[in-house]
């Protein structure tokens, strides 16, 4: 069965998303698994001794050696002069991004047992010609020369009306926060379905940060001290339990984080109410600067839509809707909606062009 695929490589994790033809036509744009337990991969890369780039999700951990082999947060670094380096061989992070996606291409095509039609990949809405540019042509080089790019934030409109719960036409303001900072817009949608990127705003506060907001709190209300206290190996573990925390509080009124400390674990619960008020500092500037862009924009939106991952923190919906007084849409998986507004615009490539026979690398 043809499909229409799109990806979307986040910070932290990357998902992907398919638009399916069958005899009455295309099909919504549905999620994809490419983790082992959840839709979504680690987008964190391991580099192995032979130089193949993969997800950590799928190597596992570190292989052992004298230097660092995990690489993340590429994909802000496209366009940068200095490359990642492991040992003395340089990775551009155009390249890496580009590695990344051919993954996740390869991924989706063991589990729909033949090569997307067409791909479109979600992109920060910020990018400019060259950094498309330097994407495009590391991703000709493994194979994936008719890659469609398309901004994050029209992606991330395009996914939300798949609920149909957006109106056409519109201007929407978008707010997207990820693993590693925080990305704002305007979006027109035109009657007929086609977008505008009106104007962007970037801030760097993400998702790592509230968690970091966290473990300082946990740490306080154990009585262990501060993190200096703690062994690496024992604050990484720390940090992934409040980053599961959070992520539980999304939904739960409670969550309990386990905090090792000299004399035995002490086990913290942190309400939904606390984590808000925590967070709160760190996410009024992103509010704040949505709706600078928005008032800056000359129009009232008719909603803002949420997406990334860290989307649905308690507190931030409340704190979104207090300064721009308009309904703010979220989704229940807000971690693929980008993919999911991808996948449309690859399918919409395909309503009017021939589909190309696709290789792998």
């Amino acid at each position: 069965m043809p499909y229409a695929l799109g990806v979307d490589i986040g910070s932290t994790t990357a998902s992907a998303a398919v638009c399916r033809r069958g005899e009455d036509g295309w099909s919504e744009a549905v999620a994809v698994r490419l983790g082992a337990r959840s839709a979504t991969v680690g987008s964190t890369l391991q580099i192995s001794m032979d130089g193949t780039v993969s997800p950590r999700d799928v190597t596992g951990p570190d292989e052992p050696g004298p230097s660092l082999r995990s690489i993340r947060g590429y994909v802000r670094r496209v366009g940068d002069d200095v490359p990642f380096m492991i040992g003395n061989q340089p990775y551009p992070a155009h390249g890496l991004t580009a590695a990344m996606v051919r993954w996740v291409v390869d991924r989706v095509w063991d589990v729909e047992g033949e090569p997307a039609a067409q791909v479109a990949l979600a992109c920060p809405s910020g990018w400019g010609a060259h950094r498309e540019g330097l994407l495009s042509g590391a991703l000709g080089d493994l194979g994936l020369d008719d890659v469609v790019l398309v901004a994050s934030a029209l992606a991330a409109v395009a996914g939300h009306g798949t609920a149909g719960e957006l109106p056409a036409p519109g201007v929407f303001a978008g707010y997207d926060l990820g693993g590693t900072g925080f990305t704002g817009s305007v979006v027109a949608r035109r009657t007929g379905g086609g977008m505008e990127l009106v104007d962007v705003v970037e801030h760097p506060v993400g998702g790592s940060d509230l968690d970091d907001a966290l473990v300082a709190h946990v740490l306080a209300r154990s009585g262990s001290g501060r993190a200096g206290s703690m062994s690496a190996a024992m604050m990484a573990w720390l940090r992934d339990s409040c980053a599961v925390a959070r992520e539980r509080l999304s939904v739960a009124a409670e969550a309990v984080v386990p905090v090792p400390t000299p004399t035995g674990q002490v086990d913290v619960v942190v309400t939904r109410a606390e984590l808000a008020e925590l967070v709160r500092p760190l996410l009024q500037p992103t509010v704040d600067g949505l709706a600078r862009l928005a008032r800056d924009a000359g129009t009232e939106p008719t909603a803002v839509v949420l997406a990334g991952g860290a989307s649905q923190t308690p507190g931030l919906a409340e704190l979104v809707a207090a300064r721009l007084p308009v309904p703010v849409r979220s989704d229940p998986h807000p971690d693929g909606v980008v993919a999911r507004g991808a996948a449309l615009a690859a399918r919409r490539v395909l309503t009017r062009t021939r589909p190309v026979a696709r290789e792998r690398a």
